[in-house]
């Protein structure tokens, strides 16, 4: 999510880049979900099942019917993760004109809870706080606290696809004296498909629909449709490397505009130990608006060391 209605220019007053800095948050939501895509906010890489049974391929009308027995992991719905990031930016502000690099750390804690209801069939509770600091531009820091809760069906029949329906709830706190700057209630609606390819490799697609439902300042307020593919490969047992295109059209209720974003990633994990991972990744975002000033595009990369513990 990427908005601009001010541009923030090195040359003007501390006051006045602190006042753009601050609107800039405000009206920027974009600052905390172009780094939180649907691949964070619901795993593709991980069947929520725990299905015991082998994944489609395109092989098996050869083979025919085969049972595999193999050992059967216990389900933990628990989740804890914790994760540090440090990136470089070529717009920090996400501006048309006067760009910003600079460089950025996240730190980010979360849970979420997602137990079995029946069958295929799970619900889902889960909260991450982040914090983002700037290393040159500290007007810019900002805390971001999201929330959710749904359910989700797991499709093992349609090539262990699922769908989910969520409510979210987004709340962004200046960096400074943590005043609420923008928050958002919404209800958000998707799917997921993976495609198997061959061992080791397989794609996806993805689709969700975001609908805000109440947020203040009610300027920044949008509807969000979004489209993903990708592309992920293990060449061995601790490596993953992955690639996505994700097309949003993000529509501003009160404001009268409507944007298109295209972003591009791609990411390498390394799996030092069962539940931590270095990740090196990095995207490319183009925004077109309608509204004047408020086209954008910007280049990210980085790394960061994640830790999940399950239970």
């Amino acid at each position: 999510m990427n908005i601009n209605v001010c541009l923030v220019i090195v040359a003007v007053t501390a006051w006045s880049l602190s006042v753009c800095a601050h609107a800039q948050s405000i009206v920027n939501p974009d600052k905390v979900s172009s780094r939180q895509s649907l691949l964070d906010r619901f795993d593709p890489w991980e069947d929520p099942s725990g299905s015991s049974h082998a994944p489609q391929s395109p092989g098996d009308s050869d083979l025919g019917e085969q049972l595999l027995l193999m050992p059967q992991s216990v389900y933990e719905p628990l989740s804890l993760r914790l994760s540090q990031r440090g990136t470089w930016t070529s717009n920090a502000a996400l501006t048309e004109d006067d760009e910003l690099d600079d460089f950025f750390s996240h730190t980010e804690v979360g849970a979420a809870f997602v137990p079995s209801l029946f069958g295929n069939t799970f619900a889902e509770i889960g909260a991450d706080y982040g914090i983002y600091r700037y290393a040159e531009h500290s007007l810019l820091d900002f805390d971001s606290l999201e929330a959710r809760a749904g359910i989700i069906q797991a499709l093992p029949g349609l090539g262990s696809s699922s769908v989910w329906l969520r409510y979210n709830h987004l709340r962004l706190l200046s960096g400074r004296g943590h005043d609420e700057i923008f928050t958002d209630h919404s209800i958000e609606a998707g799917l997921y498909f993976p495609i198997p390819l061959a061992a080791r490799q397989s794609a996806f697609l993805s689709y969700a629909s975001e609908f805000s439902i109440d947020g203040n300042p009610g300027y920044a307020r949008r509807h969000e449709h979004r489209l993903m593919t990708g592309y992920k490969i293990e060449p061995t047992d601790r490596m993953e490397v992955a690639a996505y295109y994700e097309f949003a059209v993000l529509d501003y209720i009160e404001a009268g505009r409507m944007d298109l974003l295209h972003t591009a990633g791609l990411s390498w994990t390394t799996h030092l130990t069962q539940g931590i991972d270095l990740i090196l990744a990095g995207s490319y975002s183009i925004n077109d608006s309608d509204m004047v000033g408020a086209d954008y595009e910007v280049g990210d990369i980085g790394t960061s060391l994640s830790i999940k513990v399950q239970f």
